[in-house]
Protein backbone atom coordinates (compact mmCIF):
# COMPACT_ATOMS: atom_id res chain seq x y z
CA UNK A 1 0.00 0.00 0.00
CA UNK A 2 1.50 3.31 -1.03
CA UNK A 3 1.30 6.60 0.81
CA UNK A 4 -1.00 7.98 -1.88
CA UNK A 5 -3.42 5.07 -1.48
CA UNK A 6 -3.58 5.67 2.25
CA UNK A 7 -4.23 9.40 1.68
CA UNK A 8 -7.02 8.55 -0.79
CA UNK A 9 -8.59 6.16 1.69
CA UNK A 10 -8.42 8.80 4.41
CA UNK A 11 -10.11 11.37 2.14
CA UNK A 12 -12.89 8.92 1.30
CA UNK A 13 -13.47 8.45 5.03
CA UNK A 14 -13.88 12.22 5.50
CA UNK A 15 -10.41 13.18 6.75
CA UNK A 16 -10.08 16.85 5.79
CA UNK A 17 -6.33 17.09 5.31
CA UNK A 18 -4.71 13.66 5.60
CA UNK A 19 -1.30 14.86 4.37
CA UNK A 20 -0.71 16.61 7.70
CA UNK A 21 1.22 14.36 10.05
CA UNK A 22 0.64 11.33 7.83
CA UNK A 23 4.01 9.64 8.35
CA UNK A 24 3.15 7.76 11.58
CA UNK A 25 -0.02 6.39 10.00
CA UNK A 26 1.87 5.45 6.84
CA UNK A 27 4.56 3.66 8.85
CA UNK A 28 1.89 1.85 10.83
CA UNK A 29 0.12 0.73 7.64
CA UNK A 30 3.44 -0.42 6.21
CA UNK A 31 4.11 -2.56 9.31
CA UNK A 32 0.64 -4.09 9.06
CA UNK A 33 1.20 -4.92 5.39
CA UNK A 34 4.59 -6.52 6.16
CA UNK A 35 3.10 -8.57 9.01
CA UNK A 36 0.27 -9.70 6.76
CA UNK A 37 2.76 -10.80 4.08
CA UNK A 38 4.82 -12.70 6.66
CA UNK A 39 1.72 -14.54 7.84
CA UNK A 40 0.84 -15.44 4.26
CA UNK A 41 4.38 -16.71 3.67
CA UNK A 42 4.36 -18.94 6.78
CA UNK A 43 4.08 -22.59 5.79
CA UNK A 44 1.08 -24.59 6.91
CA UNK A 45 1.26 -28.32 7.49
CA UNK A 46 -0.54 -30.02 4.63
CA UNK A 47 0.32 -33.63 5.37
CA UNK A 48 -2.41 -35.81 6.88
CA UNK A 49 -2.46 -36.51 10.61
CA UNK A 50 -0.50 -39.65 11.48
CA UNK A 51 0.44 -40.25 7.87
CA UNK A 52 2.83 -42.99 9.03
CA UNK A 53 2.66 -45.72 11.64
CA UNK A 54 5.36 -44.21 13.85
CA UNK A 55 5.06 -46.60 16.83
CA UNK A 56 8.34 -48.46 17.36
CA UNK A 57 10.01 -46.88 14.33
CA UNK A 58 13.73 -46.15 14.57
CA UNK A 59 14.63 -42.43 14.50
CA UNK A 60 16.80 -42.80 11.38
CA UNK A 61 13.98 -44.42 9.43
CA UNK A 62 11.55 -41.80 10.71
CA UNK A 63 13.87 -39.02 9.56
CA UNK A 64 14.21 -40.62 6.12
CA UNK A 65 10.41 -40.78 5.74
CA UNK A 66 9.98 -37.24 7.04
CA UNK A 67 12.64 -35.88 4.71
CA UNK A 68 11.11 -37.74 1.80
CA UNK A 69 7.42 -36.91 2.34
CA UNK A 70 7.35 -33.49 4.04
CA UNK A 71 6.49 -30.66 1.69
CA UNK A 72 7.55 -27.80 3.99
CA UNK A 73 8.97 -27.13 7.44
CA UNK A 74 5.52 -27.20 9.02
CA UNK A 75 5.14 -30.78 7.77
CA UNK A 76 8.57 -31.66 9.15
CA UNK A 77 7.66 -30.34 12.60
CA UNK A 78 4.28 -32.06 12.59
CA UNK A 79 5.71 -35.42 11.53
CA UNK A 80 8.61 -35.22 14.01
CA UNK A 81 6.18 -34.51 16.86
CA UNK A 82 3.97 -37.43 15.79
CA UNK A 83 7.00 -39.74 15.80
CA UNK A 84 8.11 -38.45 19.20
CA UNK A 85 4.69 -38.83 20.83
CA UNK A 86 4.28 -42.32 19.35
CA UNK A 87 7.60 -43.51 20.75
CA UNK A 88 7.58 -42.05 24.24
CA UNK A 89 5.35 -43.05 27.06
CA UNK A 90 4.44 -40.98 30.06
CA UNK A 91 6.23 -42.10 33.19
CA UNK A 92 3.82 -43.80 35.57
CA UNK A 93 6.35 -45.34 37.96
CA UNK A 94 6.44 -43.84 41.41
CA UNK A 95 9.53 -43.03 43.44
CA UNK A 96 11.12 -46.18 44.96
CA UNK A 97 11.83 -44.35 48.19
CA UNK A 98 8.67 -42.38 49.09
CA UNK A 99 6.12 -43.73 46.60
CA UNK A 100 5.20 -40.24 45.40
CA UNK A 101 6.20 -37.99 42.56
CA UNK A 102 7.52 -40.24 39.85
CA UNK A 103 9.65 -39.25 36.95
CA UNK A 104 12.20 -40.87 34.70
CA UNK A 105 14.62 -41.80 37.48
CA UNK A 106 14.28 -44.29 40.33
CA UNK A 107 13.85 -41.48 42.84
CA UNK A 108 11.95 -38.21 42.87
CA UNK A 109 13.95 -34.99 43.15
CA UNK A 110 13.34 -34.65 46.91
CA UNK A 111 14.51 -38.21 47.66
CA UNK A 112 17.48 -37.86 45.30
CA UNK A 113 18.55 -34.69 47.13
CA UNK A 114 18.29 -36.50 50.48
CA UNK A 115 20.32 -39.42 49.09
CA UNK A 116 23.11 -37.15 47.84
CA UNK A 117 23.17 -35.17 51.10
CA UNK A 118 23.65 -38.44 53.04
CA UNK A 119 26.37 -39.62 50.64
CA UNK A 120 28.17 -36.26 50.86
CA UNK A 121 27.96 -36.33 54.65
CA UNK A 122 29.37 -39.89 54.69
CA UNK A 123 32.17 -38.88 52.34
CA UNK A 124 33.12 -35.84 54.42
CA UNK A 125 33.22 -37.77 57.73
Amino acid sequence: MTKEEIIDMAKKCGWDNPTINMSPLYEFAKLIAEKSKQEQDMPVAIIENNSQNWKGMDGAIAWHLIERHAVNWADVGKMMNEWLFSNTTPQTKKCDECGNCGGYALYCVACAEKFFKVKLKEKNN
